[in-house]
């Protein structure tokens, strides 16, 4: 689950890597990090897409697809409305969080079989002594 520690790591260094670009990348480096909160959800999403497609359940894949493909359009045109640039980044990290939700749904009621998250959460505290040596790492 590489995104859980990209997502950490960029979301500390996130101004740091947009003034890689210049410094007028930085003002979206709030939009970097919910995009990047994207990428968990879209991994989780594409495994269990991956799975019911190796099943035989593509149909599955597909609805889910259809679904939140057109919820984030609809969402689209109400966030950006509201709130610009920001707004597109929610509606799609939202959109991209319920296809992962759709698979997951259907790939339980499917195939009867639970995912055990234990690997996702060893990720997770691998991810924090990360921040915690990116945090030491940038007081120097």
């Amino acid at each position: 689950m590489v995104p859980i520690p990209a997502f950490i790591g960029s979301f500390l260094m996130a101004e740091d890597v947009l003034q890689f670009f210049g410094d007028e990348f930085i003002e979206g480096s709030l939009v970097l990090i919910i995009l990047l909160c994207c990428s968990i959800f879209r991994a989780l999403q594409e495994l269990f897409s991956k799975i019911l497609v190796a099943v035989g359940l593509a149909k599955f894949s597909y609805y889910s697809s259809i679904y939140s493909g057109i919820l984030n359009i609809v969402l689209n045109y109400i966030f950006i409305i509201n709130y610009g640039l920001i707004g597109a980044a929610i509606a799609t990290v939202l959109s991209v969080l319920i296809n992962f939700v759709l698979c997951y749904i259907y790939f339980v009621i499917k195939t009867e079989l639970f995912i055990s998250f234990k690997m996702i959460l060893v990720n997770i505290y691998t991810s924090l002594i990360m921040v915690f040596i990116l945090l030491i790492l940038k007081m120097f």
